[in-house]
């Protein structure tokens, strides 16, 4: 059921050349760089591991246990160079399908059409496996480039130029060694995102600068970080403000080359703009003002030097003052509530040991509480229970700015908080007139509502995480019109299905149309890879999502009774998995989990002190943890048992929905397709042998996952999961069991304790399944 027929392919002719050639080209240097044997031990083991594709499972296991037996046998270097040979093979194959998508789009005209009336916001988030070095970001970037224009010409034409950047990727570290900084992780971010040529097509959209929108939460995200505090924050600010000012310098001296303006009077007014260039590169004191005398000395300029026959460079210009008013990618603030409190219960001089305090002091240093917004987009208060914890954050910025000044967004993360998310808004909205006065004036009247994805989906999978968040959202739609304000959602979902992810497209056709109307949320990991990887790339996501805002026949689809019963139910199943004190036992000694802190792969701490329930999980490290063992358990544990106890009357609506198109239930199934697309439940059941001694927990596993593979067929009468999307079924079908090697090394890292090649493993196997968690 999961793999697609082997005489038919849904991948272009075109595509699967330039994976061809490009790891014929990866072998050769492979071959050259790291030798000859180990090339050769590397390509015997995927020769083998291709045999497994039409595998079934208990065959799949023998042979990996087999495999396992043979690499034990090897040393440390050479596990790590087979994993690092592994791991460029998924990469490759990632970039070849950027580079296919971005000659496909090269030759097409976009134009994005966001309504006056509509926003699109994207907030950057890091990921733990995305934090690589620049070096590497670059040459990815460099070869991707090189294959897209491969493509346009020919591959002769470019293939001394590929195999030189090839060599070199062969020889970088993919995975760093080092544990990254918040700097080192805002630096990968902008470095995709604030490209010249990302820049260049963004700012020639009239629709894009008025109505699209980036944030970010690296240099913000306080909550639960030790390593964020106001100098990482201001480190962060001047990373993107530094790459706005080179594109600025370099659209001025694009000018003056095509320019014939070469008078003493021009000179002199360029090298006053360009010292004041550079002294921006440091944020100040009254930043702000500074900014605005930058824009007015280049208003000044153009207007006095032929703007007419110039105004495609100063309309970039100016709208880069527009797209970022601040010069630079404004941060989201987080900090979690009971810190809030405890802030405000402190004397003044104990303020000073909070950093969020330090942290809003510092913005109220740059710019006034009118123009603060520019700097920071929002203040976020991270497991939000009550209307005192947006008190407590108020009261933090009326400290340092006399009066309201960034909207306080209550982030609403467990089931039960989603169930009064409306009602904590409202009362404290009813006990703050100045607040909501500043909200009216200054945000459309639009109170901003966070919805956690992670926290809702490892308290009680997916399904339940999405049934509370919908009906969340219907709710405090209905209470904050009746309070005479509206809505904006902002989701906070990721790059996998747990964390509510899933195509762009699909995530909006089941948000509703005011999640739509300002659509809202992160962006993060290798979702910004694909996403940033090139700007037609990019275009062609937004105007996606712009075609479905725009959508005039988008209907709100409800939760039915049925699809109720059947999420309570799975959520049932889910928490007594969970809460189980054996399940969490096993954790600890069969998973990836209780080695993510000592691999240091994010700067964020990946697990709290305590682990005594599923409460002590983080919610990201925990999804990326079913992510790598590829058994994707939050997506769909439960759904198969829960679907043998609803009633035939029950079962027939859903049906019936599914059918009807209801939007809500056939963007899950999609979603939940894709995960069982990706499930290799062979991983999983050596690891419960290898690494917990246990074979009996093995059962249940099969069992649930067969009756959900059973429900979801008798839904939708589809024998393809991928269905919708046959090229992506086609693709994870190819590169699964390429990715076993890299499962069974991870085994043995394990085992070993070894650090180095356990890191390594992580990124390769996050590479290969496409969405890290």
């Amino acid at each position: 059921m999961k793999n697609p027929p082997a005489s038919e392919s849904h991948l272009s002719n075109e595509l699967k050349h330039l994976v061809r050639l490009s790891m014929e080209d990866l072998g050769d240097c492979f071959k050259t760089q790291v030798g000859v044997e180990i090339h050769a031990k590397l390509m015997s083991i995927r020769q083998r591991m291709v045999k497994l594709r039409d595998k079934d499972l208990e065959p799949t296991i023998k042979q990996l246990e087999r495999e396992l037996k043979q690499l034990e046998g090897l040393s440390q270097i050479e596990l790590f160079q087979l994993t690092q040979g592994f791991t460029l093979m998924m990469e490759i194959m990632n970039i070849c399908e950027n580079a296919y998508r971005a000659w496909r789009w090269s030759t097409k005209e976009i134009d994005v059409d966001i309504h006056s009336d509509k926003k699109i916001i994207w907030v950057l988030t890091a990921h733990p496996t995305e934090s690589r070095s620049r070096s590497t970001v670059i040459l990815l970037q460099h070869l991707q480039e090189l294959l897209a224009e491969s493509l346009a010409s020919s591959w002769n034409k470019c293939h001394e130029r590929i195999h030189s950047i090839m060599t070199l990727i062969v020889n970088s570290e993919i995975a760093p060694q080092h544990k990254p900084r918040p700097s080192d992780e805002a630096q990968y971010l902008y470095e995709i995102c604030l490209q010249k040529n990302w820049l260049d097509n963004v700012l020639d959209q009239p629709s894009l600068v008025k109505n699209f929108r980036l944030r970010t939460w690296v240099g913000g995200d306080k909550d639960g970080h030790p390593g964020i505090d106001e100098k990482v924050m201001k480190q962060s600010l001047e990373l993107s403000r530094g790459k706005l000012l080179d594109y600025l310098e370099f659209k001025i001296n694009e000018w003056l080359e095509l320019s014939r303006t070469h008078s003493k009077d021009s000179t002199t007014s360029l090298r006053i703009i360009r010292q004041h260039i550079k002294r921006l590169k440091v944020l100040r004191a009254d930043d702000f003002e500074l900014v605005k005398k930058l824009k007015t000395q280049l208003v000044i300029f153009f207007l006095a030097y032929d703007p007419d026959a110039h105004s495609p460079f100063s309309k970039k210009i100016f709208g880069l003052f527009e797209l970022f008013p601040a010069l630079v990618i404004p941060l989201e603030l987080r900090e979690s509530s009971d810190v809030l409190e405890e802030c405000v219960a402190a004397s003044a001089a104990g303020r000073k040991n909070f950093a969020i305090n330090r942290m809003v002091k510092l913005i109220s240093d740059f710019s006034s509480a009118d123009n603060a917004r520019y700097y920071v987009q929002a203040f976020i208060i991270s497991m939000t229970h009550s209307s005192s914890h947006l008190k407590a954050a108020l009261t933090i910025t009326k400290w340092h700015f006399n009066k309201p000044a960034l909207p306080i967004v209550p982030l609403f993360e467990t089931h039960e908080d989603l169930l009064q998310a409306g009602e904590v808004t409202v009362a404290f909205l009813k006990t703050e007139p100045a607040y909501r006065k500043m909200i009216e004036s200054r945000h459309e009247n639009r109170a901003e509502i966070m919805l956690g994805y992670s926290d809702s989906s490892k308290q009680a999978g997916v399904l339940s995480s999405r049934v509370s968040i919908k009906e969340a959202m219907a709710k405090v739609e209905r209470q904050l019109k009746q309070a005479g304000m509206e809505t904006l959602f902002f989701n906070g979902s990721g790059g996998s299905v747990a964390r509510g992810g899933g195509s762009f497209e699909e995530q909006a056709i089941s948000m509703g149309k005011t999640a739509l109307t300002n659509y809202k949320a992160t962006i993060q990991g290798e979702v910004i890879s694909r996403t940033f990887s090139s700007p037609k790339i990019f275009l062609s996501q937004i105007n996606r999502i712009a075609q479905v805002q725009n959508t005039k026949k988008l209907k709100d689809s409800k939760i039915s009774p049925a699809m109720k019963k059947w999420s309570e139910f799975t959520r049932l199943e889910y928490e007594r998995k969970v809460t189980n004190p054996d399940f969490l036992d096993l954790i600890k000694r069969a998973t990836l989990y209780p080695y993510l802190h000592e691999l240091k792969i994010g700067s964020r701490p990946s697990k709290r002190k305590s682990f005594s329930g599923v409460q002590d999980l983080r919610a990201i490290p925990w999804v990326l943890c079913w992510t790598q063992n590829r058994a994707l358990f939050l997506n769909w544990w439960g759904l198969g048992s829960a679907w043998d106890q609803l009633s035939t009357n029950e079962k027939n609506e859903i049906k019936r929905l599914y059918q009807a198109n209801d939007s809500f239930i056939n963007v899950f199934l999609k979603q939940l397709a894709f995960s069982l697309a990706k499930v290799e439940l062979s991983v999983w059941s050596l690891q419960l042998k290898i690494l917990a001694n246990d074979e009996k927990e093995f059962e249940e596993w099969d069992t649930e996952f067969c009756k959900t593979l059973k429900a979801f067929l008798e839904i939708t009468d589809e024998t393809n999961l991928l269905w919708f999307r046959p090229w992506l079924g086609e693709s994870i079908y190819l590169r699964s069991a390429l990715i076993y090697p890299l499962n069974l090394i991870q085994i043995i890292a394990i085992q070993r304790k070894d650090k180095k090649l356990l890191r390594a493993t992580v990124t390769g196997i996050a590479s290969g399944m496409l969405t890290t968690g």
